[in-house]
């Protein structure tokens, strides 16, 4: 199945393009000059490339236009004046700044899932804000980070044949624990069919692995996944996408995989999937075949 340049977009992404059309899209609209098609929105509002900055210009254009095609409500509303929209931002900072304050008192008493879902709400209230000028993934890095560090004699139990850490490092040291701790996909499917108490392990696995999923995607392609997943081999790699894909994270393995196979070559074994990385996201024909390849895996 061919995926809509919407469907490639985070639901960050998409939160931020829901507020530009509130914001702007609506005025656009309305324009007796330039208005009255859902095109023109889209187009004028994506020109420029400032609005998504890591997609095409175009992709985010059509993606404007099949989001509101979803969501036609988003035009219904007054026209803002350009004080209106900044009182419109302000609310939303406001927001946000509220929400993070309650992930910071979760983060104080250790309640890791609370407060990274707080942030998450955070980033989804005001997508755009930069919190004492960080961004949301350096607050959640944070909170890996503590979590990690409290969490050592844990994540150092054995759960499946030797011992496999359960948490991510921090982001910035390129999710070490991925490629020391390589997990075998035939020992995760024996896992995972095993009757109690190996029961208690597979949840905790498939926690393990929506977490690690759900941080390989909020590594941007542009600015840090394509090099990162380069740096693993074609033989390397697999066995992480099995594990995904195994878990129900077949999106975030097809990511890692067209992260990967830019910087394959001729004769390697993915090589059949290659691509420059100039574009993202891929042209629709080639995700779909890297989709159909870790499909496959499982």
């Amino acid at each position: 199945m061919l995926l809509d340049p919407l469907d490639y977009l985070t639901d960050t992404e998409r939160q931020i393009l829901r507020n530009a059309i509130i914001d702007t899209g609506r005025g656009i609209y309305a324009s007796p000059l330039i208005g009255g098609s859902h095109e023109n929105v889209g187009r004028y509002m994506a020109e420029g490339g400032n609005l998504l900055r890591s997609h095409d210009w175009r992709a985010v254009w059509q993606a404007v236009v099949q989001l509101i095609g979803r969501e036609p409500e988003l035009l219904d509303g007054p026209v803002y004046t350009v004080a209106q929209v900044d009182e419109l931002r302000r609310i939303r900072t406001e927001r946000a700044d509220a929400l993070l304050d309650e992930a910071l008192v979760e983060y104080k008493a250790g309640a890791w899932d609370a407060a990274l879902d707080l942030i998450e709400r955070a980033e989804l209230a005001a997508p755009t804000y930069r919190p004492s000028h960080r961004t949301y993934a350096d607050l959640r890095r944070f909170v890996w980070a503590e979590r990690v560090a409290k969490a050592d004699e844990r994540a150092r139990r054995t759960v499946l044949t030797g011992p496999v850490s359960l948490v991510k490092t921090d982001q910035t040291e390129a999710w070490r624990w991925i490629h020391t701790h390589q997990i075998e996909a035939a020992e995760f499917a024996d896992v995972a069919t095993a009757p109690a108490p190996g029961r208690d392990r597979v949840t905790t696995l498939y926690r393990a692995v929506a977490d690690m999923a759900a941080g390989l995607l909020s590594v941007d392609p542009m600015t840090g996944g394509m090099d990162l997943y380069q740096r693993f081999s074609c033989t390397e790699i697999d066995p992480l996408l099995r594990v995904l894909v195994l878990a129900g994270h077949r999106d975030a393995a097809a990511e890692v995989l067209a992260c990967h196979t830019a910087g394959d070559e001729p004769g390697d074994l993915h090589d059949h999937l290659l691509h420059d990385g100039d574009q993202w996201p891929l042209p629709a024909a080639l995700a779909e075949r890297h989709t159909h390849y870790v499909g496959a895996l499982a």
